[in-house]
Formats: structure tokens, sequence, C-alpha cells
């Protein structure tokens, strides 16, 4: 991955993270159709960015970082907006946030210092006690 910052796929994901103030609003005025428009839009965009992404070689460590917030931000703070205009449910909310933060630290965990040592010929259940073992440690 390169360090460039103004690539097209970086640039469509930019985009992408400025919808997101309007489709809030939209969502905020009861403006379901236009808001489910720019979230298809958006969710184009977040296809055709890998896509150029890929095709192009303009991968960069930007673009590997923003493109899945710019996701995060959107789906996280529509589903917060619709529950607290109480078109969702609170529980489905709480799920969809826990599920993301379960992400987030399983992430943390693999992109920590857990390394297969004494586990390599048991494979991954050895290896994933191994992680949640120091991921409970460093807790």
């Amino acid at each position: 991955m390169k360090g460039r910052i103004w690539t097209v796929p970086n640039q469509i994901t930019f985009l992408r993270l400025g919808f997101l103030p309007i489709f809030l609003m939209l969502i905020a005025y009861d403006r379901y159709r236009w808001a489910l428009l720019v979230l298809v839009v958006s969710g184009l965009s977040d296809g055709i960015d890998g896509l150029l992404a890929r095709s192009l070689n303009q991968r960069s460590a930007l673009g590997a970082y923003l493109d899945p917030i710019a996701d995060k931000l959107l789906l996280s703070s529509s589903f917060v907006l619709l529950a607290f205009k109480k078109q969702l449910a609170w529980w489905l909310t709480i799920l969809v946030f826990s599920r993301d933060v379960l992400i987030l630290i399983v992430a943390v965990v693999i992109h920590s210092d857990c390394r297969r040592r004494d586990s390599a010929d048991l494979g991954l259940p050895a290896f994933s006690a191994q992680c949640l073992r120091q991921a409970y440690d460093s807790f």
C-alpha cells in the first residue's frame, strides 16, 4: 500500500463521508425515500471505490482505514437516529453497536502481539484461545 492521499478511490470515500450529514438530515426530516436513495448511492460508491482501488492499483493506507470508518459512521448513525425517532427498536441498535465493538476488539487483538508460538500444530482453536487469553489479560 502506498502513502498517497488524493487517489480517485479516496476521493470517492471523502464524497461518501460528505453524504453523511445529508443522509442524517433527510432521516431527521422524515424524507425516508430520499435518505434511501442517498444510502444506495453511498453503497454503490463503496463498491466502486474498492473496484477502482484494485483495478487502478491505487490502494492506500488512508483508504484502508477511511473506507470502513465511512461505512460504520453511515450505518451506525442511521441506526441511532432511527432509534431516537422510534422507527427502529433500541435492542436492534444495541445489537448492531455490540457487533461493531466486538469486531473492533477482535481487530485490535489480531493486530496486537498475538502470534502463534507454541500452538502452531494445533491450528485455529488453539490460536483463537491464545488470542482470547491475551485480550483478557490486556483488560
